[in-house]
């Protein structure tokens, strides 16, 4: 992407990689009740919130550390790092790697964000971060009215409880996966950080993080059997975790 050295490209790809990240029903409900119906939804001002706040985030960063260059081009790398990364495209731009520590830990952050749902995206998925802000929101507020009732709404939508228990188990879910995939990688002697860098990168399907664990050469010099793990990590990812596990279920096969 570096070597084409162009506005219009970068910009076209931008949106092109936005446009895949978001929820493609999204498109249905503009094309049957019109854009105004389908821009006021909740998931996608959260998945553009995303973009937007670490685009600006990281410009600032840059312009505040030794990053030699215009306001205007780390904008730039800013938009299109931030867009990539959140959309699971992972294509680059600029070496983020020498970005400082904060604009790094922020895209690490909105890889485990992701897309929306139903889109080509990986990570949690806009949609559930915004209902688990929401669930905290409520839980904090239920401590000091414990007898207030406050459902889950999305939108103008009060969904069931159901739904709420259903994000809260993939999120555990999501962090047990993480958990387990740097334990059985860090058996193989590969640094604590790395391990979770590579299983990190893989379960959100953007193959790139900070450090060793972004580069091709790390992989190589992996033994197979984590080479293979990290393969199961990728599907798993891809797949969104309940699909792959509800299928090794064996109460599955018997219904």
């Amino acid at each position: 992407m570096a070597a084409f050295d162009s506005w219009a490209i970068e910009l076209a790809i931008t949106a092109g990689m936005v446009l895949a990240g978001t929820n493609f029903a999204i498109y249905y409900t503009a094309a049957r009740r019109g854009l105004g119906r389908a821009v006021g939804n909740a998931e996608l001002l959260t998945f553009l919130g995303v973009i937007l706040a670490s685009t600006i985030l990281i410009t600032a960063d840059l312009h505040a550390s030794d990053y030699r260059a215009p306001s205007a081009v780390a904008f730039r790398a800013a938009l299109f790092q931030s867009a990539s990364l959140t959309t699971g495209t992972a294509f680059g731009s600029a070496d983020w790697n020498a970005w400082p520590s904060f604009s790094q830990a922020l895209l690490v952050l909105v890889m485990a964000v992701g897309g929306c749902a139903g889109s080509t995206a990986g990570g949690i998925k806009a949609v559930r971060v915004y209902l688990l802000a929401r669930h905290a929101g409520q839980e904090m507020f239920r401590m000091v009215h414990p007898r207030a009732v406050t459902p889950l709404v999305l939108g103008h939508r009060v969904l069931p409880e159901r739904l709420r228990v259903g994000v809260l188990g993939f999120f555990f879910v999501y962090a047990a996966t993480l958990a387990a995939g740097t334990l059985i990688i860090a058996l193989h002697q590969v640094p604590v950080g790395e391990a979770f860098g590579s299983v990190f990168s893989c379960v959100n399907i953007t193959g790139t993080f900070p450090g060793p664990a972004g580069t091709s050469q790390f992989y190589a010099d992996l033994p197979a059997t984590a080479k293979t793990t990290l393969a199961v990590f990728m599907l798993l990812g891809r797949l969104e975790l309940f699909t792959v596990l509800v299928l090794l279920s064996p109460a599955f096969w018997r219904t």
